[in-house]
C-alpha cells in the first residue's frame, strides 16, 4: 500500500515515448510517482528505441521516489521471450538491443499491482473478478496469488497472471492483470467487496469511468492529446486523499473521481 500523505503522480503507458513522460513528471512537480507499465513496443519502433527506452527505465526504476508495475509489452524485455511473455510489437532483436541495458536482475523491481489505499489498487490492465476475493479479503488473497510469479514469467511456466484470455486466443481462461482489456474488466468486476482499480492498457480517445454497484474503475490510458492517433502518454493522474484527478500532460484537467 501507499502509505505517503502526499500526492502521487500515476504516469499510464509510455510505449517509448519516455521524454513526454518526464515532461509530464516535470510539469507537475510531484515527488512519488507510480508507472503502470507498457514501457516498450510503440510497434513502428525499432531496436535503437527499443535500447534508449531501456537506458531510461534503468536509470528510472533507481529512483527511489519511483514505482514501476509491469504490462505485457513489458514482459518480453524483462523476463525474455517465451510462451508465457511473448508480445506483439516485441523481436528477439529489440529485446537484445534492451538487454543492454535491462535483464532479468531487474525484473523483480517491477510490480504487478500496488495498493494506493485500502481499497483502491492500480495495475496495468486490471483484476477481474476471477482474481478477486469473494469475500473481500483482496490483500492477503493478491499477495498468495503473487508467489512465484516472476519465477514462472522468466521459466516459460504456467501462472494466472500470465493468461492473456480469449480476446489473444486463448480460450476458457481468464486473462490476467497484464492483459484484460477494458471492456472485459467493466464486465467482470462488479463484486460486491471489489476495490476501486486504476488502470491502463485499453487504448481509448478519452478517459473512461465504470461504477459497478460500490466499486469504481479508471483507465488513463487515454489519449486526449491526438484526435486521429493515440499519443503516449496522454494524461495522467493525481492521487490524493481518495481523489483521482486527470490530467492532460499539459496540466490542462479533465475531471476529478472520488475513490472513497
Amino acid at each position: 500500500m501507499y502509505n505517503s500523505l502526499q500526492p502521487l503522480l500515476i504516469v499510464p503507458d509510455v510505449h517509448t515515448c519516455f521524454e513526454e513522460a518526464e515532461k509530464a513528471i516535470a510539469r507537475f512537480d510531484i515527488q512519488h510517482v507510480l508507472f503502470l507499465g507498457d514501457y516498450w513496443d510503440l510497434y513502428e519502433d525499432g531496436t535503437k528505441k527499443a535500447a534508449e527506452t531501456a537506458r531510461w527505465l534503468r536509470e528510472s526504476v533507481l529512483n527511489p521516489d519511483r514505482q514501476h508495475l509491469l504490462g505485457n509489452h513489458d514482459l518480453p524485455y524483462l523476463a525474455g521471450i517465451n510462451e508465457r511473455t511473448q508480445c506483439a510489437g516485441s523481436n528477439t532483436e529489440k529485446v537484445a538491443a534492451a538487454s543492454r541495458y535491462v535483464n532479468r536482475s531487474l525484473f523483480t523491481r517491477f510490480y504487478v499491482y500496488r495498493w494506493l489505499r485500502a481499497n483502491v489498487i492500480a495495475s496495468h490492465a486490471g483484476f477481474s473478478q476471477h482474481f478477486l476475493h469473494p469475500y473481500g479479503h483482496h490483500h492477503e488473497h493478491l499477495a498468495n496469488q503473487a508467489r512465484q510469479f516472476h519465477e514462472c514469467a522468466i521459466g516459460g511456466l504456467r501462472h494466472p497472471w500470465l493468461e492473456q484470455g480469449a480476446r489473444v486466443g486463448n480460450y476458457g481462461n481468464q486473462a490476467g492483470p497484464l492483459w484484460i482489456d477494458w471492456d472485459e474488466l467493466a464486465a467482470s468486476s462488479s463484486g460486491e467487496n471489489a476495490p476501486h482499480q486504476v488502470v491502463g492498457h485499453s487504448p481509448r480517445p478519452e478517459v473512461l469511468t465504470a461504477e459497478l454497484k460500490a466499486t469504481k474503475l479508471v483507465n488513463l490510458d487515454a489519449s486526449v492529446r491526438g484526435a486521429n492517433s493515440y499519443a503516449y502518454p496522454g494524461c495522467v493522474g493525481v492521487f490524493e486523499d481518495s481523489t483521482l484527478s486527470v490530467f492532460c500532460t499539459d496540466g490542462q484537467r479533465l475531471r476529478t473521481i472520488s475513490l472513497s
